[in-house]
């Protein structure tokens, strides 16, 4: 059993959300794996609305929210929920869909977003958006309203350059070279380490 927090990691609360892509190019399986690392990164956080909050959303030829924030303070109701996500409506890799809807639904206090709490997105991806240009507008007006964007994506098939237009730095920029990589407890550890590294610049 994993504990809560490994004691290197700086503890602070997070305003986290997930980016899932659902194309059809991910596929159902690929789906799966991605919702098993965000299962596996939710267990090694504090989850509470005093500590690390957590919401999902999923994208394709559309966005839509799977729960907000503040939907699930509890541990075990989110892994839960996170195991509950279906690919639904897999399409095209219209990343600037997923992202404008996180602006426009996510980061608020209505849906749970805390003051003074660090907002931070990560982007889970198989490719290169549709509209890079568009994802990288889309992007920068996140970061303009200090949102940190992770990005963690394939290195197959894929230019690195579109990664780091969305994603806050190359120090936010992530790539596994197939699926499997994502089952590697180290790839969860080094998503942890940058996560919490959050913290301490605040």
């Amino acid at each position: 059993m994993h504990p809560k927090r490994f004691t290197f990691f700086v503890d602070c609360a997070l305003d986290l959300v997930f980016l899932v892509d659902e194309t059809g190019s991910v596929g159902s399986d690929n789906f799966d794996l991605f919702k098993d690392f965000i299962f596996r990164v939710i267990e090694f956080l504090n989850i509470g609305p005093d500590d690390d909050q957590v919401g999902v959303a999923t994208f394709a030829t559309t966005a839509k929210t799977e729960f907000y924030l503040d939907a699930h303070l509890n541990k075990s109701s989110l892994l839960q929920a996170v195991q509950n996500i279906s690919f639904l409506h897999p399409g095209l890799s219209i990343t600037s869909r997923g992202l404008k809807h996180v602006a426009d639904n996510f980061y608020n206090s209505t849906r749970g977003d805390r003051s003074g709490v660090p907002n931070v997105l990560v982007l889970l991806t198989d490719g290169n958006p549709l509209h890079p240009q568009i994802a990288k507008a889309e992007a920068e007006a996140l970061k303009n309203r200090g949102v940190e964007i992770f990005v963690l994506g394939t290195s197959e098939n894929t230019d690195r350059q579109n990664l780091l237009d969305i994603a806050t730095d190359s120090e936010h920029v992530m790539t596994f070279s197939d699926f499997g990589k994502l089952d590697n407890p180290s790839f969860v550890l080094e998503l942890l380490h940058k996560l919490m590294s959050i913290c301490t610049t605040m």
